[in-house]
């Protein structure tokens, strides 16, 4: 029950890092793109 449980945070805990890195990669991504347009 307890491993469960702890799998289950450990997963939520991953999967919002991996979004948040995503999300993070794609906001330098377009700065760089605009910078170097602009420039």
């Amino acid at each position: 029950m307890f491993a469960g449980f702890y799998w289950f945070i450990k997963g939520v805990i991953y999967s919002l890092l991996f979004s948040l890195v995503i999300w993070c990669h794609q906001c330098c991504v377009s700065l760089f793109c605009l910078s170097a347009n602009s420039g």
